[in-house]
Formats: structure tokens, sequence, C-alpha cells
């Protein structure tokens, strides 16, 4: 084994455009994978921005991204880090684009010694900045990256963590097939039940807002157990099921501010800056002022409202208004028509596989993390 430097493996170092990449209406030709697309070693494609082949051209104009090239966030937050597969992309802001020597290091046993726990701790270091963490382009060269195996070791290492991924994908892609299954059930029972569909209002439901306990008391916070979703919590997600949020309160926390303890079923929708995004949670949850939650009285109604919700988001966006930033206001939300189906469904069962498709990802990422630091040093 020889200890390396994180630029010894590396061909090329490729800083992105700073700037935001315009989203293509027309014909979708790649895609632009950001900070927010980076999300537990994974790049999550169904969530990145589309864009048009101009725009791709412009956006790698540096170096095309290929697959075997990592993408690593270097702020907001540092050192997530995603392998490009067979998906044509663009660098998106905050992010560089490391190509591997493949003679001296296998990229994908690269792509998990990034995510150890040892150089997640370095680039945290390695960051700087006043008010965002962020890490200098310069220094990622710099970053030791400890001990590097013969290529044969460094390929059984990767094959070994790489069959988790792959499950791990294999169950995302299945996830997000269940979700077209249930949004195509949904309309055509709305077609189906036209006549019949009660006329009602999102008001009719019980609809809340959310609220932040002040930050300048410590026994709001710390020690909580309480899960206090924000909106990040929520757009990071590749699915539904929310099991756990970022931030925790205490009980007295929660009691100083003006969200309440949601029971796990709830509908939690952003409705602020970033507005439309969804999440179901798995476990009782309070929420900050981003959100408007819906409470429904059962899980059939849960899943029928959850979808009438998802296709009525263009409708929220167009009534959404602010000076500093769009929100939704739960007002105007309560006042929009509701087409409102109490019967059973589908779409219960449907979720129902979608959740425990989640909960599947969600012991593997643990296995895998837990192997990573027993096998990568």
């Amino acid at each position: 084994m020889t200890s390396a430097k994180l630029g010894d493996v590396l061909d090329k170092i490729i800083d992105c455009e700073h700037k935001t990449a315009p989203e293509t209406v027309g014909e979708v030709y790649a895609y632009s994978v950001g900070t927010p697309h980076l999300k537990e070693g994974r790049i999550l494609y169904s969530q990145a921005k589309p864009i048009s082949q101009e725009t791709y051209l412009q956006w790698t104009k540096r170096g095309e991204p290929e697959a075997g090239d990592l993408i690593l966030a270097r702020e907001a937050p540092v050192g997530q880090v995603g392998l490009v597969g067979n998906v044509r992309v663009a660098l998106g802001q905050r992010t560089v684009l490391l190509k591997v020597n493949k003679k001296l290091c296998v990229p994908r046993y690269l792509h998990y010694k990034l995510i150890s726990p040892r150089m997640q701790q370095l680039m945290q270091v390695w960051s700087e900045g006043s008010t965002v963490a962020h890490l200098n382009v310069k220094d990622i060269p710099k970053l030791d990256i400890g001990n590097l195996p013969p290529l044969s070791e460094q390929r059984r290492v990767a094959e070994i963590l790489g069959s988790l991924d792959d499950k791990i994908e294999a169950n995302n892609a299945l996830i997000e097939s269940l979700e077209q299954l249930a949004d195509t059930e949904f309309l055509r029972l709305l077609k189906l039940h036209e006549g019949s569909i009660e006329d009602a209002k999102y008001g009719d439901l019980a609809v809340f807002g959310g609220g932040t306990p002040s930050t300048k008391k410590p026994e709001y916070w710390e020690g909580g157990v309480i899960n206090w979703v924000t909106p990040t919590d929520v757009t990071g997600l590749s699915n539904h099921a929310l099991f756990e949020s970022s931030r925790k309160i205490t009980d007295a926390g929660l009691e100083a501010c003006s969200s309440v303890l949601h029971p796990a079923g709830s509908i939690l929708m952003t409705s602020r800056a970033s507005i439309g995004f969804f999440a179901v949670n798995e476990v009782p949850a309070a929420t900050n002022q981003g959100f408007i939650v819906v409470e429904p009285e059962n899980a059939d109604v849960r899943w029928w409202v959850y979808h009438h919700m998802k296709r009525d988001v263009g409708l929220f966006l167009q009534l959404s208004n602010g000076a500093t930033f769009m929100e939704l206001s739960r007002g105007m939300f309560k006042s929009l028509p509701l087409k409102l189906y109490r019967g059973k469904t589908a779409l219960k069962d449907i979720h129902a596989q979608i959740i425990s498709l989640a909960a599947e990802n969600r012991e593997l990422v643990e296995t895998r993390d837990l192997l990573i630091r027993k096998l990568i040093k």
C-alpha cells in the first residue's frame, strides 16, 4: 500500500461554470447536476435539471463528464460525491469534476474512499468561508487520501460495496416506476368517478403550517429527539418517504413554536421558495414555516390527496407571491378546489410497496456505510 494525495490519482480537475444552467422546456439532452442532486454518495438524476444540447455544449466546454468520473460538491454541503454513470450530465454550480487516472485508481473505489468518514472529515477541515464553508479548487489535489491498495484489491472492495449500491439503484428505478403507476391510476380513477366525486376544498381537510423555535435558546435544541423537518430534508429525498429529519428539537422547542407534532402519514409540501416538493413522514414530525401540512383521515384519502396535490403544483406556483421569495399562503391553499374521493383504491397498496423499498434502501445505505468504515482506511 502507498499513501497518496488526491491529485496523484487524477488526470484532471474541472471546475463548474459559476452560473446556473437554464432549464430546457424542449427536448431533454442532458442534466445539470448541482449540489442538491448529490446525496448519500449518489447522483439523484430524477431531481437534476434537464438542459438542452446547446446548454450542455456550453457548460462542458472545459471537459465533458464521462462514465467513471466523479462529481464533488465544494459547497452547500462540502464533500458530497457522485459517480457519473451512463447518463449525459453537466456540472451544476459549486461542483467540480474529477477525472480519475484508471491506471492508478479504480473510479468506484475512489468514490467510496471520498465518502468515507475520514475523507469527509478531512474535507470539512480544509473547508473555509466566513458565512458558508467551501472547499477551494486549488486545495482539492492536496487532500491526503491515505493508503492506496493495489488495483486488484481496489476492484474487490469496489465490487463488494458496489453490489449494495446497484441494489439501491434497482430499488430506486422500481420506486420511480411505481410512482408513475400511481400517478396514472389516480388520473384513471379521477376520470372514472368524475360524476360521483365530492366537490370540496383543501380547507375541508386538516391543514397546518409550521414554525421555528428560537435558535438562541439551547433548551429548545440540545438533546432534542423530536423530528423537525425543513425544506432541505424534503428536496433532497429520492422518494416521498421521510424517516428522519436532519435537525431535532426538544419538547420545550415544540411547545415554543407554532408547529404541531404531525402523526406518521401526514403530507408535507414545501410552500416557500421551493414550492411543491413532497414528503410523507414515516415517523411523527414537526415542520418549520416552509410547509403546508395536510393530515388526511385515513390511508385511502391520504394517497388520493397526495396525488391531487401533486397534480395541482402548477396551480400552486401560479398563485404564489412574495417580495423576498415566492410563497403559497395557507389561506390560499385552503380555498382551492379539491375533488375528494373517499373510497378504497389501489393507491394505498402501490405506496406501501414504495415505502417498503425506501426502507430497504435505508438499511442498504447503513450497511454500505458500515462496510466502508471496515474496508477503506
